[in-house]
Parts: structure tokens; C-alpha cells; sequence
């Protein structure tokens, strides 16, 4: 059950503010808030470049040594041992970015990629041809591990990064600087070779291939700068843990199965991505033939990278709209449905005629996977878990992906090796493709039955969320943030400990919630909404029932709609945009309690009730006949007119106030309160089914007035005799109040 009360909160909550400052509100320009996220993710690039050009490197080195190098050790291992350096790198930045900074995890894989990235270009190995391609091996193992740190480190803080960024725009930023980068960096891996190659000839492969890997050391010295001059990001400054011990068992309860689905969709995404590789290969030999140059053979592939560029860019957009868990699943499935169509147009490819309208086909198909799973993977990865643990989730599902294109690479020429016909078959490239199109499928199910929602502001909700649950279960949250972050709420704690006793619990109603049993959990400074700011930061506490049965914690919304201070006068207050703020935060029931008078003797003072209607006479007189623009100005200016409904300007809704409290709750909260012990004093009673008669405009402090509305209550035929001065007409027939 989430609550909304209507006076003011607790003065202990009010000082300790765990999250005294929006992300979004931050007093910064728009540059500033935006180089973080383009500083943490743009070193991608460098994934895509040095992950890309090995393969044109290869190509250039089989050209060179022939046979010398197709059956050395170092053909067969260059890349699965870059793949293992990616993986190992992965897992400790994972580990670093969490426990030590996501800042100088980042600096460190920098200075890993351009130092590796040199001695890659300068591989050498005493002279011999073996102990070059020997040293070229070991040196892309390290480049991996740089490689890898880019993975937790930089799309991590890109992430936390984008909460800083205007809501709406947040997934296209992450996307824009993550996974465009990986694709923008494919195409500089092809496209620089094809101009090396032509710039050096072919009579001087042996500088060309040294250049195309020495141009690796580029992307990630470009951003050393930007990055040294990065702060760590708001949220990691708010929630880490790098300064107390991690309680693992808490996490893998409480994430292990999300974990794996996100690790699952990444393995299959990856996996399948070494087939789709077999098509463009095979339409490139069919195009140019033996004979071709090589620089023809890397501009083709710039062809082919490029076709990654527009599912890319035009799926970071698609995920502000769509939200990541249903674009992902969406253009995954059209990916898989078009894998099974070129599937079965496999034996076209034998037919020259055909390819240039197999090149259009296949470039749709890259572009679905792109704007499916190639955006939306990463993000889902770095936003369905809580900041304190996120660099080691996002490594897991990540090395996850790697594992599975690694596994790939074995797996599916066996397939081919065993279809009917053999490799060289129609059957022998069909199959590989049935297969990741059905895993295609597959990915579509588990991400929109599996993934959870994500939003804009879920990374915040997932660290609420977490919170709420290490409270639950007996864990000391005070001791998570940076230690300047710590210093500063411990110093807030102890001003508050010791006014305490001499602040005053005033404000009607429900003025705070007490702890325990309720605990607090962090503080939420006024969201901005269409209709303005809400009366008071929203407080964020966790309950746990009492009950054994019933021990999963729950999480609240308290807000203050007096003010905190109780300032805020009955027609002062922005309804609309309280429960715009609730419902922005994901409140889905609201509770609100008020003191107020009774009408009937059987109501007493102190006595609770659960109120089934309502009869709303503050809307003025003549409110009802006031045009659009008269209304506006009654609302800004005049005490007797306050807003009474979302729809309006353009905007029409139909909804039914005939019972305007919801059954289910009203009888929930009823069955609660009336449990022994829970209301204190001397004949308390509970009621229901009475209705609230909420009255602004009329002289309704007087006893006089009060008492004409006793007697009407009692007499539904009463008639008072007006006054020859009053110009109020007489409320209506009251009903059982």
C-alpha cells in the first residue's frame, strides 16, 4: 500500500535527506550535464575499432605470410584470446567500478587500450615471423582487458550519467553514445584499412597492417582528457557501497533471477551474431570474386558495417519512446522472422543475379537486431539494477554476451559440418540461421514476459527499491554512499537527534508516520509535473507486516500536503500536481487522512472514518458557467474557485465519480484499523459508509451554519428563513454524512 498523508512529516525525516537534490534539477548547463555521459561513453568507439580491424589485420597478414600464418597457433587463438582478455576484463572493472570508482576504472582502462593498442602495432618477437604473430596473440589479450573495462565502467557511468539529462531523452543519449559508438567504430575498422591499403599499396602490407592497429591508440587518448576531468556520477556518490562490506547473499536473492535473463538475452544476442556474419562473407566472394584487391574486400565491409548506422541511430530514439524492454522485444522478433525468410533464400546467393536485392534484405535484418537488442541490451543491463552493485551486474551479462560469440564460433560450424549435404550445402548455410532465428524468437519472449519495466527514472526506483529491501531485512543503509556523502547525512542525523525533543509533532490528522515500524528510506525533493510542483519532498519508507507469512517488505510515498511546515492553507493546495508526483513515482493507491468535524452524534471525536462518498461544494457558486479562460484567471486569483479535474484544455476524459473511493482498499484499510489494538483510547469506534461533505465557499465556521446542517441531516424537509442579505443559495439535500 503506498500513502499520501496531508499535514506535515516527521522532523527527523524532513533534515535527514538522503537524496537532497534531484538529478534532473541540477543547477547545471546543458554541456555540463551532457560531457559526463559522452566522456564515460564514447570509448566504445575503441571496442568496435580494435575488436573490428583484427579481422581485416588477418586478412592482410594471411596475404603476407600465406601459409606460415593460416596454420600457426596464432591464427587459430588471435581472436579467442582476444575474447578471453574481454571477458577477464569485464569481471575486474565489473568489481573495481563498484568497489573503487567508476572514475578511475575508466582512467585505467584508457590508459590499458592506447598502450596495448601501441604495442599491438609494434608486435615484434625476436625477428621470426612466429614470434610476431606470438606477440601480437599476448598483446591482444591485454587490449582485451581494456577493452572489457569499457563494458562496466564507461556504460555504467554513461547510464548513471543520463539521470542528469532532461526526462524523455535519456535512452537516446546512453544509446547514442554506447552502441552507435560500437557500430561507428566497426566502420572506421573497415573503412581505415581500405584507405591504408590503397594509400600504401599492396606492395607495403607489412607498414599497412601496423598503421590500421596504430590507429587504435587515437580513440582512446582523444578522451583521456574528458575523462580525467570527470566527477564520479550523482547516483554512485549516493548509493555505493565501496566503503562497507557488500551483503552478498541480499543481492543474489534479490537479483539472481533478473540477472539471468539479462545474461540469457545477451548470450543468444551474441551468439547468433557469428552467423549472421557467414551471409555478409558470402555475398562479398560472390560480388568480387578470387581475384579481387584487397582494399575492395574492406570497402565491401564498410558496406556491410554500415548498414548497422541506421536501425542504430533510429532505435535510440524508438527506445525513449517504446521503453527498452518492448523495442527490444519487438525488433528482435522482426529480426528473427526476417532471418527465416533469408534462411530459406539462402540458395539465391548462388545466383549473381539476385545479390544486389539479398544486400537490401540484409541490411534490413542488421538494422532490426540494431535497433533491438544491439541498443536496448546495454541499457536494460544498466538500468534493471541497483547503483551499489551495477558495474558487477552489467559485467556478468555482458562477459555472458562474449561468451556466447564465443561459443558461437565453435558451435555453429559444426552445425554446418553436420546439415545433409555438408558445409558447403544450401542446407549447410541454412541451418545455422534457423537456429538463431528461432533463439531470435525465444529473446522476444523472455524480454517482454522476463524483463521488468523501465523507465526514465528507473535507475533511481531500482535504488529505492534496494534500500527498501536491505532495510527489510536488517542491513545498515546509512553506511552506503561516498564517505564526504556519509559525513554530510551523519552530521544531518545528529542535528536532528538532538532537536528532537524539542520540536513539536504538530499539523490535523496524520502528521508523520513513525519509525519503527516503518523505515526510512530516502527523501524525494518536489518533482517537477504539468501542473507544478507537488506541496512537499516525497519521503520514501519501508514497511514490513508484523507477520511472519507476510514478510516481503512494502514500499511507501509519504507526502506532506499542508507542507512541511503545515503552510499551506486547504485552497492553496496543488491537488493536481500531488498526485501527479505520487503517480510519477509509480504510487498506485493513495490514502489521505483529515481531521475534521461531524454531523452526526454517533461520529464522536477521535472516532475513524472510512469514507464512501463525497459531496464537493468548493467550487464556487458559479464555477460551472465559467468559460476555459475565466476559470484560469479564478484559479490563479480567487480563494473560492480551486481546480477540480485533469481534463481540460484540449484534453477529455470520461470518468465515473459515483464512487469515487475504491471498494477493494476502503474494506482493506476498514479490516485493518479495526484489528484489536491498533486505534488507542477509550471507545474508539471505526466507521464506513459515511460520505465527507467538503465545503470552501460557505460561512461554514459558524454555529449557526453548522447547526442548519445538523437539522437538514435530520429533517431532509427542513427549510431555514433567508435573510432579505444573504445571496447564497442553500446547499442541496445532504445525504448520510
Amino acid at each position: 500500500m503506498f500513502l499520501s498523508s496531508t499535514t506535515n512529516s516527521s522532523p527527523q525525516r524532513d533534515k535527514v535527506d538522503i537524496h537532497d537534490k534531484p538529478l534532473e534539477n541540477h543547477e547545471k548547463g546543458r554541456w555540463e550535464r551532457s560531457w559526463p555521459t559522452i566522456a564515460c561513453g564514447a570509448g566504445l568507439f575503441s571496442d568496435g575499432y580494435l575488436n573490428g580491424v583484427i579481422g581485416q589485420v588477418n586478412t592482410i597478414l594471411k596475404t603476407l605470410y600465406k601459409s606460415e600464418y593460416s596454420h600457426s597457433a596464432a591464427q587459430r587463438n588471435v581472436n579467442a584470446i582476444a575474447f578471453a582478455g574481454t571477458v577477464v576484463g569485464q569481471l575486474f572493472f565489473g568489481w573495481t567500478s563498484d568497489h573503487y570508482s567508476r572514475k578511475w576504472s575508466l582512467m585505467a582502462s584508457t590508459v590499458i587500450l592506447f598502450i596495448f593498442a601501441a604495442l599491438s602495432a609494434g608486435s615484434y618477437g625476436s625477428g621470426t615471423i612466429n614470434g610476431m604473430l606470438q606477440a601480437l596473440t599476448a598483446w591482444r589479450f591485454l587490449l582485451g582487458i581494456g577493452i572489457g573495462g569499457e563494458y562496466p565502467a564507461g556504460s555504467v557511468a554513461c547510464a548513471e550519467s543520463t539521470g542528469e539529462l532532461k526526462e524523455g531523452h535519456r535512452n537516446r543519449w546512453f544509446i547514442m553514445f554506447t552502441n552507435v559508438q560500437i557500430d561507428l567504430g566497426f566502420v572506421a575498422s573497415t573503412l581505415a584499412p581500405m584507405i591504408v591499403v590503397l594509400a600504401c599499396t599492396e606492395n607495403h602490407l607489412r607498414a599497412a597492417w601496423r598503421i590500421c592497429l596504430g590507429l587504435g591508440v587515437i580513440p582512446p587518448l582523444s578522451l583521456l582528457y574528458l575523462r580525467l576531468k570527470l566527477s564520479e556520477p550523482e547516483e554512485f556518490n549516493r548509493e555505493s557501497m565501496k566503503n562497507t562490506r557488500t551483503p552478498w547473499l541480499l543481492v543474489i536473492k534479490f537479483y539472481w533471477f533478473r540477472l539471468a535473463v539479462v545474461s540469457l538475452i545477451w548470450f543468444i544476442y551474441d551468439f547468433s551474431a557469428y552467423s549472421f556474419s557467414i551471409y555478409s562473407s558470402a555475398w562479398i566472394s560472390l560480388i568480387l570474386g578470387d581475384s579481387a584487391p584487397i582494399w575492395k574486400s574492406f570497402g565491401w565491409n564498410t558496406i556491410v558495417n554500415v548498414f548497422y548506422l541506421p536501425g542504430a541511430v533510429g532505435g535510440a530514439f524508438i527506445s525513449d519512446i517504446m521503453g527498452p524492454k518492448h523495442a527490444l522485444a519487438l525488433f528482435v522478433f522482426l529480426q528473427g522472422i526476417v532471418g527465416f525468410v533469408m534462411a530459406g533464400c539462402y540458395g539465391l546467393l548462388n545466383t549473381p543475379a539476385h545479390v544486389a536485392g539479398f544486400v537490401v534484405v540484409y541490411g534490413v535484418f542488421l538494422s532490426l537486431g540494431e535497433a533491438g537488442p544491439g541498443d536496448n541490451i546495454g541499457l536494460v543491463a544498466s538500468k534493471t539494477s541497483a547503483t551499489a552493485i551495477r558495474g558487477q551486474y552489467y559485467a556478468i551479462a555482458a562477459a555472458s554476451g562474449k561468451i556466447g560469440a564465443f561459443v558461437g564460433t565453435y558451435v555453429f560450424p559444426v552445425i554446418q559440418d553436420n546439415a545433409p549435404g555438408g558445409a558447403d550445402s544450401i542446407r549447410g548455410g541454412q541451418d545455422p540461421f534457423f537456429v538463431s532465428s528461432c533463439l531470435c524468437i525465444f529473446s522476444a519472449f523472455l524480454a517482454i514476459f522476463l524483463l521488468p519495466h523501465i523507465g526514465q527514472d528507473t535507475i533511481t526506483r531500482e535504488d529505492l527499491k534496494f534500500r527498501a529491501y536491505l532495510e527489510a531485512h536488517g542491513w545498515d543503509t546509512g553506511k552506503m554512499g561516498s564517505k564526504e556523502y556519509q559525513m554530510k547525512n551523519s552530521s544531518n542525523v545528529d542535528a536532528t537527534k538532538s532537536e528532537k525533543s524539542h520540536e513539536p509533532m504538530g499539523g490535523t490528522g496524520l502528521g508523520a508516520l513513525p519509525s519503527p515500524p516503518f523505515t526510512p528510506v530516502a527523501i524525494i525533493p518536489p518533482l517537477q509535473t504539468p501542473w507544478g510542483l507537488p506541496s512537499s519532498p516525497i519521503s520514501i519508507l519501508s514497511y514490513t507486516p508484523p507477520s511472519p507469512s507476510t514478510s516481503k517488505p512494502t514500499v511507501i510515498a509519504f507526502l506532506a500536503r499542508h507542507g512541511l511546515h503545515h503552510g499551506i492553507a486547504p485552497h492553496e493546495i496543488n491537488n493536481r500536481a500531488n498526485v501527479a508526483a505520487l503517480k510519477k513515482l509509480g504510487v498506485r493507491c493513495v490514502v489521505g487522512f483529515s481531521a475534521v468535524g461531524s454531523l452526526r452524534e454517533e461520529v464522536k471525536p477521535r472516532d475513524f472514518v472510512v469514507a464512501q462518498g463525497v459531496v464537493d461544494w468548493t467550487k464556487g457558486v458559479s464555477a460551472g458557467s465559467l468559460t476555459l479562460k475565466e476559470r484560469k484567471q479564478a484559479y490563479e486569483h480567487s480563494h473560492s474557485v480551486r481546480p477540480w479535474t485533469f481534463f481540460e484544455d484540449g484534453i477529455v476524459g470520461h470518468i465515473s465519480t459515483a464512487d469515487p473511493f475504491d471498494k477493494l482498499l476502503s474494506e482493506t484499510i476498514h479490516k485493518a484499523i479495526s484489528e484489536p489494538g491498533v486505534l488507542v483510547g477509550e471507545d474508539i469506534k471505526v466507521h464506513s459508509g459515511n460520505t465527507i461533505i467538503c465545503i470552501g465557499t460557505y460561512p461554514v465556521a459558524s454555529t449557526a451554519y453548522t447547526s442548519i446542517l445538523t437539522q437538514k441531516q435530520r429533517d431532509p424537509n427542513f427549510q431555514p428563513s433567508p435573510s432579505r442579505s444573504s445571496t447564497a443559495p442553500f446547499p442541496p439535500p445532504i445525504p448520510s454524512a
